[in-house]
């Protein structure tokens, strides 16, 4: 039911967000220019759809895959996948739209920017940041 979806989704965020600001510098030190391009573009459409009030959980999902694809790390590429399967499993039961999806899209915007910038605090505060406002989407539909 919807208490555990959420729990599940609660559960992926939390070791998501260890890894991912755990993994950071790793990325910063391996990750191309290509990449951070994709990512500049990718936060691009996914601000163009905030404005348009549309969903980008899509291009969320890629932007993490894509800030990661450097490592080769097929584990935490699954796991990024478990958390939308997960995340979408709860969106039959419960509204888990994005309330202040330009605030999503700058964190995303934020990250790539301290990435390129090759800011290792810079990103994984972004990081971190950004996990928080996931987990007050969650929160707020576990008190409902």
């Amino acid at each position: 039911g919807l208490q555990d979806s959420l729990r599940d989704v609660e559960e992926l965020r939390e070791i998501r967000r260890v890894l991912e600001t755990g993994l950071i510098a790793k990325t910063i030190e391996m990750i191309s220019a290509e990449d951070i391009e994709a990512l500049r573009q990718l936060t691009e459409r996914m601000r163009q759809r905030a404005e348009r009030h549309e969903s980008f959980a899509e291009e969320d999902q890629q932007f993490h895959q894509l800030l990661f694809r450097c490592q080769n790390n097929h584990m935490l590429s699954a796991l990024i996948d478990i958390f939308w399967t997960a995340f979408n499993k709860a969106s039959n039961f419960t509204n888990l739209d994005n309330p202040t999806p330009l605030a999503t899209w700058r964190d995303h915007h934020e990250i790539v920017e301290a990435v390129a910038a090759k800011d290792v605090e810079q990103a994984r505060g972004r990081l971190d940041d950004h996990y928080r406002g996931i987990q007050q989407v969650i929160a707020k539909n576990r008190a409902s």
